[in-house]
């Protein structure tokens, strides 16, 4: 048994062999934990798995409220002179787009191509540049939310000429 959350999918099925998986470090310091392997008429086996400290997350969140149809929330990019999306979906949007930062890329891409020719005649580089947000945001309220419903609020920065993210796609959940 692992004695940490960060290690998941323990299979001991293969004879002699131990397969786990190790969740990516995303806190600036070091950590270790053990994994104990016990096996009848044999005694345990204590392992320790130690993990580098993670990069700081680019994004954090906070000051997060709620209620039955809208929510709050700051969001504080670690590089403040990035430019970066932030977007907000109900978990079960998200899930049908597959659920995959590049799923929630391509669709966000798609949206503000779309919005771009067809509303302002922009390409979808002019779009990014247009709706790209800098620095600290706070106190951003999504409203018309559906009651009890959990809502994502995402954001990734991005290469306006290049239109691409440059980051994983981080999600802070919420639900009204």
């Amino acid at each position: 048994t692992a004695n940490a959350e960060w290690i998941t999918g323990m299979d001991l099925s293969l004879s002699g062999i131990m397969i786990f998986n190790v969740e990516k470090n995303r806190v600036t310091e070091p950590r270790e934990t053990t994994i104990d392997v016990a096996y009848e008429g044999a005694e345990t086996v204590s392992l320790t798995v130690k993990q580098e400290a993670g990069d700081p997350p680019a994004f954090t969140n906070g000051n997060v409220k709620s209620s039955v149809n809208t929510y709050t929330m700051d969001l504080y990019p670690l590089n403040k002179e990035l430019p970066f999306i932030r977007m907000s979906a109900s978990q079960d949007y998200i899930d049908e787009l597959g659920g995959t930062d590049e799923d929630i890329v391509a669709d966000d891409f798609e949206y503000f191509e779309w919005l771009g020719s067809y509303f302002y005649g922009q390409t979808l580089s002019s779009m990014l540049a247009d709706v790209a947000k800098y620095g600290d945001q706070l106190d951003m309220t999504a409203t018309g939310c559906q009651p009890i419903t959990d809502y994502v609020l995402y954001a990734y920065h991005i290469d306006i000429e290049a239109c691409e993210a440059t980051t994983e796609v981080y999600r802070f959940p919420v639900r009204t």
